[in-house]
């Protein structure tokens, strides 16, 4: 939720699919209309112009392992590219409501064997 003028709140909508992200606003006290923002191809950089317009990019370094340990990974992301989704699929992957995941640059990826 965003806050707006007068305390009012922005009420974000999004029904994900594979191909298409529709999003849908509401504010408060506005008796529950909700107005349609559009639908938009589920793409990761229809996503980052929608949510992040011309922001300043912030690095944030991030490392881990696979379940075994026998591979190992890391990266420098900026975390207002991280992404969740709800799809079907990613919630079969993961076995929860949602997956998170984060756009990385190849150059900033490294993946090896853990310490």
């Amino acid at each position: 939720m965003a806050g707006g003028p007068n305390g009012q709140y922005y009420l974000v909508g999004l029904d994900v699919h594979k191909a298409t992200i529709c999003v849908a606003v509401t504010e408060s006290g506005r008796g529950g209309e909700v107005r349609q923002i559009g639908v938009f191809k589920n793409r990761p950089e229809v996503l980052r112009a929608l949510v992040f317009p011309e922001t300043e990019e912030i690095s944030l370094k991030i490392d881990g392992e696979c379940l075994c340990g026998n591979v190992a990974y890391e990266a420098e992301i900026d975390p207002q590219k991280v992404i969740i989704c709800h799809c079907t699929d990613c919630q079969t992957h993961s076995a929860s409501a949602y997956r998170y995941g984060a756009m990385v640059r190849a150059d900033d990826f490294r993946l090896g064997l853990p310490p």
